[in-house]
């Protein structure tokens, strides 16, 4: 019947099974059993012990338990601890409302124990309760359980499975910031002065721009601007002779 491996931890919840029960006893007869101590086994179902209507105290804490219908016919139960376990609502505690003999109830680190008017609701139903959590019952908080409404008040308080997303349904579509075209000044730019001397192309035949006027002269005219001239070439040469007969 067990349905996944015991122990506590992060393993898959189980059911509580005859066998779990008689090996933490040391007895082999339901009926017989009076104290019995579950504590951290990932038990969420605990069916079974209905078949138990001696058990006078018992502890589950620790364990994954959201129901306790099973504990309805446990008339002789006086200390029940049910510490962090999975009881969401509230409202499981008319359960036990038949329980006359029961007096200690720990029930805290539930989510169920996060309602405000968490211990009058528990109080109201069970009036005979002379210790919930770890704070004795007074006369005067049990005459007023007794006496409060409680009938209309919200007894499940369900943790979200997840963060609420947004809505941004009633946002304004993106739209990117207008930006002003350029302005052009009238006003010559500081490279203006260096145009027209710039060349404007390489290769032979290319025209140039001079650097002495703003006219484009052909790359073959420079070139033959910069040829030495006929005099020079003979002042060259006559130069080379005197040095020879030297």
């Amino acid at each position: 019947m067990a349905a996944g491996k015991g122990g506590a931890g992060g393993s898959e919840p189980r059911c509580l099974t005859e066998d779990m029960v008689f090996m933490r006893t040391k007895c082999n007869r339901m009926d017989l059993i009076r104290n019995l101590n579950l504590w951290g086994n990932d038990l969420n179902n605990i069916s079974i012990l209905s078949q138990m209507p001696n058990l006078e105290v018992l502890s589950l804490s620790v364990n994954q338990v959201s129901s306790l219908a099973a504990l309805g016919g446990c008339e002789k139960l006086t200390e029940l601890y049910l510490r962090k376990n999975n009881i969401f609502d509230l409202a499981e505690v008319q359960h036990l409302s038949s329980l006359s003999k029961l007096r200690v109830l720990w029930l805290n680190d539930n989510p169920c124990a996060e309602l405000p008017y968490y211990r009058q609701y528990v109080l109201h139903h069970l009036p005979n309760l002379s210790k919930l959590d770890s704070q004795d019952v007074t006369p005067e908080e049990r005459d007023r359980a007794l006496h409060a409404a409680v009938g209309e008040v919200q007894t499940c308080l369900r943790v979200p499975l997840s963060p609420p997303q947004e809505d941004f349904d009633d946002e304004p579509p993106y739209e990117p910031p207008q930006r002003s075209p350029p302005q052009h000044s009238s006003a010559p730019s500081p490279m203006s002065a260096w145009e027209g001397q710039v060349p404007r192309g390489g290769g032979g035949g290319q025209p140039f721009a001079d650097r002495r006027n703003s006219q484009e002269i052909p790359i073959s005219q420079l070139m033959r601007e910069r040829r030495p001239s006929a005099d020079f070439q003979q002042q060259q040469q006559h130069l080379q002779q005197q040095q020879q007969q030297r």
